[in-house]
């Protein structure tokens, strides 16, 4: 039985793709059912990388675009994410809060969590590599 729903981005390093199949299969073994849209998410997880500054950039614009998601309403522009990659997950999952948990993880988070904070206060969680 799912529990929550949960979307997955990544900005960076090959490394990164790799973390993101590990929180895939962690938060499935909770219950979890990955989507593709943050419409549809509990909880949006974007997983950061600072090897390079437009990988850098390109996350701080997507994270100020799920503004208008974490107060309910809809991103006036589509915000992809990554397909989901597990097997076996019910087709048709709804978000059960009204609004999802937004986290940042990865090497963004040492370098610019602060920034992070100051700039985007619709972002619950910010969880170094």
């Amino acid at each position: 039985m799912a529990l929550f729903t949960f979307a997955v981005k990544t900005f960076g390093c090959q490394m990164n793709a790799a973390d993101d199949d590990a929180i895939a299969r962690g938060l499935a073994a909770r219950g979890g059912v990955q989507v593709a849209r943050a419409e549809d998410a509990d909880a949006v997880i974007i997983n950061t990388c600072v090897v390079r500054k437009k990988a850098e950039e390109k996350a701080f614009s997507f994270i100020g675009g799920l503004g208008h998601i974490a107060h309910g309403g809809a991103s006036p522009t589509p915000l992809h994410f990554n397909a989901p990659k597990l097997a076996a997950q019910p087709a048709s999952m709804q978000r059960k809060g009204t609004t999802p948990l937004i986290a940042v993880v990865g090497c963004l988070v040492p370098k610019c969590g602060d920034d992070v904070r100051a700039k985007f206060g619709h972002v619950d969680l910010l969880i170094p590599t």
